[in-house]
């Protein structure tokens, strides 16, 4: 799902010089001392301690240790272009804001899309810190760790002899910082089959090399580093045996699970090198539905063990194009099936990728949304239940703008629709119940309801422009309610599908100016 020419795509050119700059000021500080690193770890823990307290959520998560016991593992795919911050600026004047979100960003150069983004991470820092980057990245991993993921997949973009390849770099400063503040949380090696495409194997194997020397890579209990390629099937298996044998050659034992493109061509090709398989997956509700049945069992003669992709919602500016996800229903039927079917390892896709607007890690279009559902499928698909739930919370998505089936009217900004699920408007909430309730979204004098058991509700209705109010009403006591912190226009000049959300029992936090903006 992911195109060929991301690799020419990574950056734009004023925060790739944004991020490159970072570097070149890191490489000139010396590595954090122990009590440094001590300040690091406790100036990001208060951070998340403070945006997420005990009881935040609406279900009680099974404990640290249960969930790193477990049979199943979840990774989420880490894009190193867009860390929490670019500079350690105020959020009103960073790049995000003055350049990616931006139309008129980057000199112009994406007016004709809208910007560069349509949603971005939620403001942290600055910091009084010089090590304000490593702040940032232990915020990530103790975020993740919260929630009971137990590492991040890497993407590498670089490898020697490229000068962005050192020891300052993302990846780099990502494992540093997880060794340092977080010595359970593990890094997967992800090498970007696209971004570097044409690389000699060598340099290749001389860029993971370097990683696995970290204790946070991680390694299988038998001592094996296990590397994942995002679309090795670019420069075929030819190519990554000749990395593999390179990595023994320097006493490296791996394990490969390729991340195909197209799984269905190219898993037999890759079967011998495997440990197991995995691909980069659906982003549409009828592709998640039907194009991706049967993923697992497709792969069962070529490997027993699977990594499942599941995904949120994919919007992609930058190529103007779209897949319906329909709210939360492809991840969520995404989640169900890794559930079900009981696969050996889930990859979400992603954790921060923004310009595919696929992370769930918090941000300002989306907040906690799919951040807080990931805990709660990925506690289930741990455990074999769902955690129980404590108190009522309601959830919601919608868009921001009511987006019409023949997208791609708008001549200054067009998203053409992908996949094979129709453009839906909807708005949709879920409730999580403690006990049998009404459901009710109200919106332009008009409430629509629902009668629901305990548990999860889901509850979608037509969108239509304005402001809708969430409740949850039982015995004629409205035990949760919301006001959506977003408008929904008709009329719009940046053409913006992604799916936008809120909660019940989290604050909105407050948007800086582009995000959810229709006429950018």
């Amino acid at each position: 799902m992911r195109r060929l020419s991301l690799g020419l795509l990574l950056f734009v050119a004023l925060s790739a010089t944004t991020v490159a700059r970072a570097q070149v000021q890191q490489a000139g500080q010396r590595a954090p001392t122990p009590a440094q690193w001590a300040e690091i770890r406790a100036t990001a823990a208060r951070f998340v301690d403070r945006e997420s307290p005990p009881g935040i959520l609406p279900f009680r998560m099974s404990s640290p240790a249960v969930l790193a016991s477990a049979l199943h593992t979840t990774f989420a795919h880490y894009f190193p272009p867009y860390p929490l911050a670019l500079s350690d600026v105020p959020t009103t004047n960073d790049a995000y804001n003055r350049v990616l979100l931006n139309p008129d960003g980057g000199h112009g150069q994406f007016v004709r899309i809208g910007g560069y983004l349509r949603d971005r991470p939620l403001p942290v820092g600055p910091w009084p810190s010089r090590y304000w980057r490593q702040i940032d990245y232990a915020i990530e991993i103790m975020r993740a760790e919260r929630i009971g993921l137990d590492g991040f997949e890497c993407d590498l973009l670089r490898a020697p002899p490229s000068p962005q390849f050192s020891d300052s770099d993302a990846v780099h400063l990502l494992m540093q910082t997880a060794d340092a503040v977080a010595p359970e949380f593990r890094i997967v090696v992800e090498p970007d089959g696209a971004a570097l495409r044409h690389v000699p194997a060598a340099n290749v194997a001389a860029a993971v090399a370097s990683l696995a020397r970290y204790p946070s890579a991680y390694r299988l209990s038998d001592g094996r580093l296990l590397i994942t390629p995002f679309a090795p099937d670019i420069e075929g298996p030819q190519y990554w045996q000749a990395v593999l044998a390179d990595l023994q050659s320097r006493g490296i034992r791996t394990a490969f699970i390729p991340v195909l493109l197209n799984w269905r061509r190219a898993a037999s090709q890759f079967a011998s090198l495997s440990y197991a398989m995995s691909a980069w997956g659906e982003r549409d509700v009828d592709g998640t539905e039907n194009g991706f049945r049967g993923f697992d069992t497709a792969m069962a003669p070529d490997t027993s063990l699977v990594m499942m992709p599941v995904g949120p919602q994919d919007v992609r500016p930058k190529v103007q194009r779209f897949w319906e996800s329909r709210n939360t229903d492809a991840y969520r039927m995404l989640w169900a099936r890794a559930i079900a079917q009981g696969v050996r390892f889930v990859q979400i896709v992603t954790w921060n990728d923004y310009s595919e607007t696929t992370g769930i890690s918090p941000s300002a279009g989306t907040q906690f949304l799919f951040y807080d559902l990931t805990a709660y499928f990925n506690d289930w698909y741990k455990t074999g239940t769902p955690p129980p739930i404590v108190h009522d919370a309601i959830y919601y998505s919608e868009r921001t703008e009511i987006i019409p089936p023949e997208t791609g009217s708008l001549a200054d900004a067009t998203m053409r629709p992908m996949g094979r699920t129709p453009v839906s408007n909807r708005i949709q909430m879920l409730a999580f119940l403690t006990a049998p309730a009404t459901i009710k979204i109200a919106l332009n004098g008009r409430t629509w309801h629902q009668n629901e058991p305990a548990g999860l509700a889901v509850f979608s209705i037509p969108a239509e422009p304005g402001r809708p109010v969430f409740s949850v009403v039982r015995s004629g006591t409205v035990a949760a309610q919301v006001r959506s912190a977003w408008d929904i226009h008709r009329s719009f000049t940046v053409e913006n599908p992604a799916y936008f959300g809120g909660s019940s029992n989290r604050p909105f936090i407050p948007v800086p100016p582009w995000v959810g903006d229709p006429n950018g």
